[in-house]
């Protein structure tokens, strides 16, 4: 039999009592016979996300690419927590809202940037260069500038 985080809980449930609709089942035996009801099962096991950001949902909001993500975390520019999905249950590393927004205030990468220019990424960082621009650092072959510092070349941010 293959169970997940969820069976455990569920035990948990029936054995201390928590759950209002228990039967058993007289013509089977040990946990075969137990008959509980889904929607009360569903009802206390789904609980609300943690509102944070996944590592898949700040890759699509920077946007950079999955490695630059691990590599800012692995640097330490973004503090990670630990939270259980609402879904799977399982343990994952994501990013708080206020730590992401103080990050993405802070900092831009070098793609952003050039897509705002309309110039390539090496063309706009040899620009960036020769102004005297330096990153505050590079994280993952990408690198960030602070924003203050670089947004008012860019008229259109």
């Amino acid at each position: 039999m293959k169970f997940n985080r969820a069976f455990e809980e569920i035990v948990e449930l029936v054995l201390t009592g928590e759950l209002k609709t228990v039967a058993w089942a007289v013509d089977n035996i040990g946990a075969a016979a137990v008959r509980i009801d889904p929607e009360e099962i569903k009802e206390r096991l789904l609980r609300e996300g943690h509102d944070c950001f996944t590592f898949r949902d700040l890759e699509k909001m920077i946007p950079v690419s999955y490695r630059v993500i691990q590599a800012l975390v692995g640097d330490g520019h973004l503090a990670t927590v630990s939270r259980r999905s609402p879904v799977k249950r399982t343990w994952h590393t994501v990013v708080k809202p206020d730590v992401f927004s103080a990050f993405r205030r802070e900092f831009v990468p070098l793609s952003n940037l050039s897509v705002i220019r309309g110039w390539s990424s090496r063309k706009l960082r040899l620009h960036l260069d020769q102004a005297g621009f330096e990153p505050a650092f590079t994280s993952g072959n990408m690198p960030f500038y602070r924003r203050a510092e670089v947004l008012h070349l860019f008229p259109s941010e």
